[in-house]
């Protein structure tokens, strides 16, 4: 047996063979967009590798082909598997419909194995999907090499008794994992409410209030102020002609930000990017200093990174404001709470009313109006935030990590069930107490 299978041993009675011999597959395809009429009234779905989530689930897909796009597509039966063939290589999910995909996936209809047993081995060979794909610019499992990856089968009914056995344990494990979603979910809004009460409330809640007369803010202590950015704070991004390119990229010189180099509110300094001191020095504007506060402007907007510890000159990319106060009207820490906030939030969504861009304009950002409390009043607030946002966040890190250990003994179990290393008895015995707890 090759040392390098991946599925190291199983038991002597499973049979061996490629996967080209127990499944057809289907390479997905796009009929042309400049045709309206294959898109228009859809009846199937057209899925693409953003329908199929890490958990093996396929989403509802938005795009949609009508009876003429379906004729110009290849139509993929129920019970299949589909499994990302370009960029995310080895996602994949089982399909409880007729559906039509896009060439990035590849569907293995499974002829002479058990449907859903054919989906859990294609589960346990992620890594084998990675190991025999293209290693070009962007990685691609051509279908052929698919077709000559080996895996193993028992015998019919041995499948159907390790499908039965997975389908009922599986659904207590994401049972588990979606309860603890839920409960992270409810904490992340618990959360979010702290921070709005305290940004537009104050932390005395016997003081005198007042109406704010802005929609988003409601009401704020009668002492307080409504500022707006523009007047208060320093805000720049990168221009388009100063744009850089990947190729400009270093291994040493002055920090590069960009959004992903966020990290629980503030900058990682470890995967930071590095550029020449003449692109640094053509840019003043955005020249970062300690203790600045960062604001995605594209993509997942509104994420926040207050600049901690800074180990040297850095400056912005693209897609992202630096801001600072002027004047000394606030302290940073105090906006970034603020900016964290339902208010800024909703803020946000009513300037997005009938737009799909997904950006943050400057003048929008700029017009931003917030509750501002004097400089102590600020201080407490941020003081009062930052521990609490601590302990919550602990609570909410323990709970992402017994999620992830479920995740990893999910995965465990599929694969010692369908190599054989869960006794047969030893399922039989599990499926009987279920049929008893369901009787």
């Amino acid at each position: 047996m090759d040392e390098n299978c991946w599925y190291d041993k199983c038991m002597p009675d499973f049979e061996v063979s490629k996967l080209k011999y127990v499944s057809d597959i289907i390479t997905g395809n796009t009929p042309s967009k400049l045709n309206e009429s294959f898109y228009e009234n859809g009846i199937i779905d057209w899925v693409k590798p953003n329908n199929i989530t890490d958990d093996y689930r396929l989403l509802k897909s938005k795009d949609k082909l009508s009876i003429k796009g379906v004729r110009k597509a290849r139509v993929v039966p129920r019970n299949s598997t589909l499994v990302c063939a370009i960029g995310t290589i080895g996602k994949l999910a089982l399909s409880e419909e007729e559906v039509t995909t896009n060439q990035q996936i590849n569907s293995v209809i499974f002829t002479k194995i058990n449907k859903k047993y054919g989906f859990y081995i294609l589960v346990c060979m992620e890594n084998e999907f990675k190991k025999y794909s293209n290693k070009v610019v962007v990685s691609i499992l051509n279908k052929t090499s698919m077709e000559n990856l080996k895996i193993i089968s028992p015998s019919p009914i041995r499948q159907e008794r390790i499908c039965l056995f997975l389908d009922s344990k599986l659904s207590e494990i994401d049972f588990l994992i979606s309860s603890k979603e839920k409960q992270i979910k409810l904490l992340e809004e618990q959360r979010q409410a702290m921070i709005t009460e305290a940004v537009t409330k104050g932390l005395n809640s016997s003081v005198r209030m007042k109406d704010s007369g802005v929609e988003w803010i409601g009401e704020i202590p009668k002492h307080w102020e409504i500022a707006k950015i523009k007047y208060t704070t320093y805000v720049k991004g990168r221009i388009g002609w100063q744009g850089l390119r990947s190729d400009e990229f270093i291994d040493d010189g002055p920090y590069l930000v960009t959004g992903t180099n966020f990290k629980n509110g503030i900058v990682d300094w470890q995967d930071c990017y590095h550029i020449s001191e003449d692109r640094y020095n053509e840019a003043v504007p955005i020249q970062l200093k300690e203790d600045d506060l960062l604001i995605t402007k594209d993509g997942t907007i509104g994420k926040l990174a207050l600049v901690k510890e800074m180990p040297g000159k850095t400056i912005l990319n693209s897609g992202i404001f630096v801001t600072r106060p002027l004047a000394n009207k606030y302290i940073n820490n105090y906006l970034y709470w603020n900016l964290n906030s339902a208010s800024f939030s909703q803020y946000i969504r009513t300037m997005e009313t009938g737009s799909t861009i997904k950006h943050l304009y400057q003048e929008t950002f700029v017009n931003y109006s917030y509750a501002l409390p004097s400089l102590e009043e600020q201080e407490s607030i941020s003081c009062y935030l930052n521990n609490k946002n601590q302990k919550l966040g602990n609570v909410i890190q323990n709970i992402t990590i017994q999620i992830s250990k479920l995740k990893e003994y999910r995965h465990s179990l599929i694969h010692e069930a369908v190599t054989g290393k869960i006794a047969i008895e030893e399922m039989e015995s599990y499926l009987k107490e279920v049929d008893k707890d369901d009787n």
